[in-house]
């Protein structure tokens, strides 16, 4: 998978510094500015959606569990010997 750690992006950064005009560092924070802006809206929707998800699923499961409690006590007492 396709990775970038914290040393590659300072030597990135270092790079960019070196060859790059310094009229041209206020437009280059400025759009790395805006990626993190979207990367992080990207990563707060699937947070949410996974929250969401699970709320959802803990919200059901006991709605479940207590209607098929007549049919678990009917399938024990057919599965136990009488005395």
């Amino acid at each position: 998978m396709f990775s970038i750690g914290g040393g590659e992006i300072i030597t990135i950064l270092i790079i960019a510094i070196v060859f790059l005009n310094p009229k041209d560092w206020p437009k280059l924070i400025r759009i790395i500015g805006n990626w993190y802006g979207k990367w992080l809206r990207f990563y707060h929707a699937i947070m949410n959606d996974f929250q969401d998800a699970i709320d959802a699923d803990i919200q059901e499961t006991p709605a479940k569990e207590s209607q098929d409690i007549p049919n678990q006590v009917a399938r024990s007492a057919k599965k136990s010997p009488e005395p």
